[in-house]
């Protein structure tokens, strides 16, 4: 058999070897999120203000376009939530694409955005968008949602391709294991940098952890602010992942 037939072998073997990774891993995922009940939105409101002030800060600190200027991709949009909440923070509908795994809640971000953003249905660790395509690419608690190493390398992978130089990627995410919940699995600050290792990330930690902070949300909001400054109480990450200017 020639050479170039026989060093082609292995690089088709693996090919084969990811792509069943990944088909078993989405299959996995959409099964996670079938069983899933949603939690109510007064922990998520309580939180929000101080997640996205560092969300601000990052993007305004860092050369990229103003927020109406601003072209956003966000990776795992869900029903759309935080898609709403970059509108509201002033990123244009016509600047702002989301990406979904999921059919209903692809179909349920696309009832609730406006007809100028984009939705895709689709993988994004294969999604075929062009390069260099967005000042922020966003992931929102999507790494800990994804169990296999290699399909969050893959993903990482594609979400840096499609940042335009001087760019970033922007990651909230938590660290730690929830021992109730075998479907997710926290990823670390050491991590994240492997994921992304041609840039030098910046990281704030944040987020009063969900078991302190759900109760808290339903019966003393007024102390999930105080709470939220003690270092060791705060569960995720914001990670910020610049691409070098061109």
């Amino acid at each position: 058999m020639p050479d170039n037939i026989m060093s082609r072998e292995p690089d088709s073997n693996q090919a084969r070897t990811d792509a069943d990774a990944n088909r078993i891993e989405k299959a996995r995922i959409r099964d996670a999120y079938a069983r899933r009940t949603p939690h109510h939105d007064s922990y998520a409101a309580a939180i929000r203000p101080s997640r996205e002030m560092i969300f601000r800060r990052r993007i305004q600190s860092n050369g990229l376009p103003s927020m109406d200027r601003l072209s956003l991709l966000e990776v795992g949009c869900g029903t759309g939530a935080e898609m709403k909440r970059m509108l509201e923070l002033g990123v244009r509908p016509e600047n702002l694409t989301g990406i979904e795994l999921l059919e209903d809640r692809f179909e349920s971000a696309r009832a609730a955005l406006p007809d100028a953003c984009s939705v895709i249905l689709g993988d994004a660790a294969t999604v075929d968008l062009p390069d260099r395509c967005f000042d922020v690419v966003f992931a929102c608690t999507v790494f800990t949602s994804i169990l296999e190493e290699d399909v969050r390398r893959r993903l990482a992978g594609n979400i840096w391709r499609m940042v335009a130089p001087g760019g970033g990627v922007l990651v909230y995410d938590f660290i730690w294991n929830n021992p109730r919940n075998p479907d997710v699995r926290g990823v670390s600050r050491a991590e994240l940098a492997m994921l992304f290792p041609d840039t030098a990330g910046t990281y704030d930690r944040v987020t009063l952890a969900p078991p302190i902070g759900r109760p808290l949300a339903r019966w003393a909001p007024g102390l999930i602010s105080p709470l939220e400054k003690i270092p060791i109480l705060r569960s995720h990450l914001i990670a910020w992942f610049r691409k070098a200017p061109a």
